[in-house]
């Protein structure tokens, strides 16, 4: 069950037994906001589950605001882990409000119709998603292949690239929501589960089987999981997560203080470390935790150049913890008052992209994120899977890139770069280059029609969708829609109720398990 709630964001429920108990969501809960600005209430939407390829789905719609208000919807995909914009599906210039979606799993049709507002009144339109449809069955298969590939992770006789030096034992999928192996693109890192890549800033970058390497002044990357605007897909990490990354500091630092290798920053004007691992110049280890670093005693370890460790940060509520090697250095509880108001802004390795940050020289691979924390179980799992990174050349093809400052600069006025978004562009594996996500031209329309007509409309051809004003429906009773007398044309006339479109989706209310 999806809610819009008065806190500027949308709510998603299950059910456990029965339709009687529900419980809260928390992966996928908060990441749709209300509004531009995530505040006040918002639009019902569009909301069911399908079976795409023996794999349940969830799939719905809901309006991206402009500054000035307007709304255009956009087509999201979620397993209840991860979760993909397909792209926008209202016609552009609609100002969109409330929405519904039909499947039609016989022949496998998937049908919008949204609420279209002029002025004071509304109208409604209906659109074919066949091409949408289309690439959410590559992308559900996309995602079943990489949890395929990691639960099957053998050390030899691995062929797939993308896992290939990553682990010799199964990894576990459960919850996992983004994997960062050695696929880079430019500035970008890419996520092999096609979610937020990571965007690599300073330095010299370079790709090594299994990892990146980052040397250089302040070389590093980040995850910008928190800083999104109205959609946050990671808004979890605010509750709970696990971050694994395989690390090998490749050379000893030459200056004193402290050398960022990981970490969680805040939503603030300080960019706070609510929790990190640093490591100095005398091969010792370090931690912060809500902004207060402190050195660690020779009995949690020290580091040695060259050698691979497994670095995992955890979040269970407001409680934070640093393992190296399933070794727990820390485990320390951050008052809640302290970062309730700011939430995560991004997720950082190798150098944190800081002013004043010395010489990197790091090479991370394999960084897993989960969206819960993980147990003993699960970081055992992952403590065995582990894998000796490579020791890196002393030179090789590196590109050389400056800081995120120096990027944007580059940027021609109104240009986003590559990643900003909150999906990967381009063609999903396996899949032909497709057309726009538009959904048609209009076409037919006469009139005082209350449906505006597209060219993808399938009222026609779609039996279950009963909307003509000879229905035995009573909808003046369900919607206060008065269909025209004596009119069997397939229209209605009328101010179109919100309720209309969420009755027409309660049927897809079902929760994923």
């Amino acid at each position: 069950m999806m809610a819009p709630c008065t806190d500027g964001s949308y709510y998603m429920y299950k059910s456990l037994v029965s339709l009687y108990y529900w419980s809260g969501s928390e992966p996928i809960s908060q990441v749709w906001g209300n509004s531009h600005d995530r505040k006040g209430e918002g639009a019902r939407s569009g909301f069911i589950t399908v079976t795409i390829d023996g794999k349940k789905v969830m799939l719905l719609t809901t309006p991206v605001y402009s500054e000035k208000g307007e709304g255009q919807l956009h087509l999201w995909v979620t397993d209840d882990a991860r979760l993909y914009d397909v792209g926008p599906v209202s016609r552009e210039g609609d100002d969109a409000a409330a929405s519904s979606l039909l499947y039609r799993s016989g022949k496998k049709e998937l049908i919008l119709l949204y609420e279209k507002k002029s002025g004071d009144s509304y109208s409604l339109v209906a659109v074919s998603l066949t091409e949408q449809l289309e690439r959410i069955k590559s992308l559900v298969k996309a995602w079943e292949d990489m949890d395929t590939a990691l639960k099957n992770c053998v050390s030899a006789g691995t062929v797939d690239p993308r896992i290939k030096n990553v682990c010799k034992v199964p990894i576990p999928t459960k919850g996992l929501v983004g994997f960062w192996s050695n696929s880079l693109e430019g500035n970008l890192w890419k996520d092999e589960y096609l979610r937020v890549n990571a965007m690599v800033h300073g330095g010299n970058v370079a790709g090594t089987e299994g990892g990146v390497r980052f040397r250089g002044a302040a070389a590093g990357a980040k995850w910008p999981v928190g800083n999104k605007g109205q959609f946050q897909p990671y808004y979890f990490v605010n509750n709970d997560f696990t971050l694994v990354a395989t690390v090998m500091i490749n050379v000893v630092p030459e200056a004193e203080g402290p050398v960022p290798l990981m970490g969680v920053r805040m939503n603030d004007n300080a960019s706070t470390v609510l929790v990190g691992l640093f490591y100095t110049k005398d091969k010792k280890w370090g931690v912060t935790v809500n902004g207060k670093s402190r050195g660690l005693s020779d009995k949690d370890g020290t580091w040695r150049p060259g050698t691979t460790y497994q670095v995992i940060l955890k979040r269970h509520w407001n409680e934070v913890y640093v393992y190296i090697d399933n070794n727990e250095l820390i485990w320390e509880k951050v008052p809640a008052s302290e970062y309730t108001p700011r939430g995560v802004s991004d997720f950082y390795v190798g150098g944190d992209g800081a002013k004043g940050t010395g010489e990197v020289d790091v090479t991370v691979g394999n960084a897993l994120l989960y969206n819960d924390a993980l147990h003993a179980d699960g970081l055992t799992s992952l403590s065995v899977s582990k894998v000796t990174l490579p020791t890196p050349a002393a030179e090789g093809p590196f590109t050389t890139l400056g800081n995120d400052g120096e990027i944007a600069s580059k940027l021609k006025p109104g240009e986003k770069r590559i990643g900003d978004g909150l999906n990967p562009k381009g063609p999903l594996p396996g899949e032909t280059h497709k057309g726009s996500h538009g959904a048609g031209e209009e076409s037919g329309s006469s009139p005082g029609d209350g449906f505006e007509n597209t060219s993808a409309i399938l009222v026609k051809d779609a039996p279950s969708i009963s909307l003509s004003g000879d229905s035995s429906v009573d909808f003046d009773n369900l919607t206060r829609v008065r269909p025209d007398s004596g009119s069997g044309d397939g229209t209605m006339r009328g101010c179109v109720s919100r309720l209309f479109l969420l009755l027409l989706g309660l049927w897809g209310f079902a929760a994923l398990c």
